[in-house]
């Protein structure tokens, strides 16, 4: 499970998808803030721009020049990246790629709302009925 990962979505797709390849049995998934959680994090008491280490990463210090650059672990940049993901739709396998890839985005108002947060223990991200879809939330 990636949780906020930073590594670009190129490289993060590239190794991920060669992995399920070779591990037919495995299901891969990408927990994320929301993207407004993502956008308002506040550092340094205000005197540090908003926005979480990952909107940072991607709008300070990488100056990626396509969505493939910027960083995995954000909402805004994987969900143009799933057409590069093959589906059912491209296979004629029932463990499609796609289907074996799960990406939760935390509710803005009921989830963690900072990347710190995220290792809160008070989370139980690990909830198979949240990270499988079948719950809006992760419970405390």
């Amino acid at each position: 499970m990636y949780l906020g990962s930073a590594a670009s979505v190129a490289d993060s797709l590239r190794a991920l998808l060669a992995y399920l390849e070779e591990h037919p049995d495995t299901d891969f998934f990408n927990l994320m803030l929301h993207p407004r959680a993502e956008d308002r994090e506040r550092s340094a008491y205000g005197f540090a721009p908003d926005g979480s280490l990952l909107v940072w990463i991607d709008s300070m210090y990488e100056h990626p020049h396509s969505f493939v650059e910027r960083t995995f672990g954000r909402w805004d940049n994987v969900k143009p990246a799933m057409h590069l993901i093959p589906g059912p739709d491209d296979s004629d396998d029932a463990r499609a790629l796609r289907n074996r890839m799960h990406f939760r985005v935390l509710a803005v108002e009921d989830g963690p709302t900072t990347r710190g947060s995220l290792n809160d223990p008070e989370w139980k991200f690990r909830r198979d009925a949240f990270l499988m879809g079948k719950a809006e939330t992760p419970t405390r």
